[in-house]
């Protein structure tokens, strides 16, 4: 059995191939002779400025992309960029002004306040939307119009992506589930325990401890007992090293999985952070060139690494190409700018979808993966291989 999941195989295929993608869209396309309004809303000041700035990069060179090749159904593309100030006032204000110039497409808000704020706007003003980091639930869960899209994940799809990492393993033993039975990490226990129904053999082993202890001998004992084919574990990392430090003195070389909370500065200074069979799941995808599968200067990321873009292909950076990409791929199936047509054409399920272009699912989540299984590598977190 491959150790590589649907989520790791989704993460590595997706960004090597996403130039790729442009030539297929735009190869046979006409001389431009118009302009198409792309709008990015961003901060510009303040903790997400550096979001916003590797966004508006990645934009601005996608677009030139397209227009190197001849532009979109005839026409070229130019990029309205606007500060949302993370706030929501200042996105409702954005998106009003987006509105009036009638832009085909925005791409931004990356904080979830300004989001929901401005998808108020956006939905009823039948304005295409495409959020590239927002994960609150609610900006598809209560979608505001059908022209909303997300392509960041949701922040509610960790105890899945964890069942699948653990169905990933090899053998047929029975999963175990520690936790430390807060409120976080009992809700973890139960998704994975719901999300593992059907697909594991037996349930999994839940086994809560207590937040504070410094051995934790009797959980030990128990899980050498059953030797699990794969521990999840949803607690913090002080718990997290204890609980992988004694595994390993009893023996158990299982493969751990930990929460996000374990995605942490915090975490990397604990032994178990550089043990080789420990992963955590993270909401950030790890800088290409960051697992040694990946080689950054290979000709798939030459156009995303020289000095033009950010050090490094964020996960806000590389979904704000994608929704680019995603949404001309849909203008050039229908032949068409219409938000009617484009709309529909981006929530068709059976619609298969080319390199570093998204499929997005009925309620306008894509169909890519929301947390992203990193280990660290004594350096920085990195893709596993």
């Amino acid at each position: 059995m491959s150790r590589h999941t649907p989520i790791e195989k989704a993460r590595r295929l997706r960004p090597r191939l996403l130039i790729c993608a442009v030539t297929a869209l735009v190869a046979s396309t006409p001389a431009a002779q118009a302009e198409i309004l792309i709008g990015l809303a961003a901060p510009a000041s303040g903790r997400e400025q550096q979001t916003g700035a590797a966004m508006r990069q990645v934009a601005e060179r996608a677009i030139a992309e397209l227009n190197a090749r001849g532009g979109l159904l005839g026409e070229k593309l130019a990029l309205a960029v606007l500060d949302d100030h993370c706030s929501a006032d200042g996105a409702v204000a954005a998106a009003n002004s987006f509105v009036q110039k009638r832009v085909n497409l925005v791409i931004g808000h990356p904080c979830a306040r300004a989001a929901l704020a401005a998808a108020q706007v956006y939905g009823p003003a039948s304005i295409l939307f495409i959020a590239p980091a927002t994960r609150h639930p609610a900006l598809t869960d209560k979608r505001a119009g059908k022209t909303i899209f997300r392509l960041s994940g949701r922040d509610d799809q960790q105890a899945a992506d964890a069942a699948a990492w653990l169905m990933s393993q090899p053998g047929t033993g029975v999963f175990a589930i520690v936790h430390d039975k807060t409120a976080y990490s009992r809700s973890l226990a139960a998704g994975v325990t719901a999300a593992l129904a059907g697909k594991a053999q037996t349930p999994p082993l839940d086994i809560p401890i207590t937040a504070g202890e410094n051995v934790y001998a009797p959980v030990i004992a128990k899980l050498k007992d059953v030797k699990p084919r794969g521990v999840f574990f949803a607690g913090y990392p002080a718990e997290a090293d204890i609980i992988v430090t004694g595994l390993r003195a009893a023996g158990l070389n299982v493969p751990v999985l930990g929460s996000d909370s374990l995605a942490t500065h915090e975490f990397t200074t604990q032994r178990a952070a550089n043990d080789a069979a420990v992963s955590v799941l993270a909401r950030f995808q790890p800088p290409q060139g960051a697992s040694s599968s990946t080689d950054r200067k290979s000709a798939p990321y030459s156009t995303f690494t020289d000095s033009k873009w950010s050090p490094f292909l964020s996960t806000q950076a590389l979904h704000t190409a994608e929704a680019i990409f995603t949404w001309a791929d849909a203008c050039r199936r229908v032949a068409s700018l219409a938000v009617e047509k484009i709309s529909p054409e981006l929530a068709t399920p059976s619609v298969s979808p080319g390199p570093g272009i998204a499929a997005f699912n009925e309620k306008g989540d894509a169909r890519l993966p929301s947390f992203y299984a990193v280990r660290w590598n004594g350096t920085q977190w990195a893709g596993q291989n």
